[in-house]
């Protein structure tokens, strides 16, 4: 039993650390809105304006967004769990969480924050 709880605390831990994102887990392929995501689980319709046309990260702060068909900055915050883009005119805040090297899941925080969706690396 104690065998058990030590492999099942070990387990958590592992989980709770694939949290973070970082730059190099985002630059390489297209990142596509794939569904939406409501309590933890992938459901329904991508919901995450500007990123259900697609983005694609460049580099450590480019974001080229499809929708608008031009690049954006971005930003993850110190502990990898928030995703910011700017532009001159506005900008989307979200809390980013790696589900897998190739799976994302976005929910909006502020103005945004009634979109949520999984990004899936094409």
């Amino acid at each position: 039993m104690k065998r058990f709880l030590l492999l099942f605390s070990l387990f958590l831990v592992l989980i709770g650390c694939s949290q973070k994102v970082t730059e190099k887990d985002l630059i390489g392929g297209k990142w596509i809105g794939t569904a939406g995501y409501v309590d933890g689980e992938a459901e329904g319709e991508p919901n995450c304006y500007p990123f259900q046309d697609g983005i694609e990260f460049k580099d450590d702060n480019t974001v080229y967004v499809e929708t608008y068909e031009r690049d954006f900055e971005y930003r993850l915050n110190q502990k990898g769990v928030e995703l910011a883009l700017f532009d001159i005119s506005r900008s989307y805040s979200y809390q980013i969480k790696k589900v897998d090297e190739d799976e994302l899941a976005l929910e909006g925080l502020g103005v945004s924050e009634d979109n949520t969706c999984i990004l899936e690396r094409k």
